[in-house]
């Protein structure tokens, strides 16, 4: 059975087709290539990209770490 990202569920309610990549079930398309070209030249796009790869860090500098290599503040954030 293919694995599902976090966000399978939200993708497949809003319509998504899916397809099988590299042991993933991931997003194939939503609508027309000229409606999706639409929406992320004007509003928003989204890759889901669960299928390269997790990070993990850990030790007494990670958290500092991950605060500097992103622009959110990571450490108000829930595991």
């Amino acid at each position: 059975m293919a694995k599902r990202s976090p966000i399978y569920s939200i993708q497949a309610s809003i319509g998504a087709t899916m397809t099988q990549w590299e042991g993933w079930e991931l997003p194939q398309s939503f609508s027309t290539v000229d409606e999706e070209y639409e929406a992320a030249t004007s509003a928003v796009g989204l890759a889901d990209r669960s299928h390269v790869g997790r990070l993990r860090l850990i030790g007494k500098d990670a958290l500092d770490l991950l605060n500097r290599l992103s622009t959110n503040k990571l450490e108000s954030l829930e595991p």
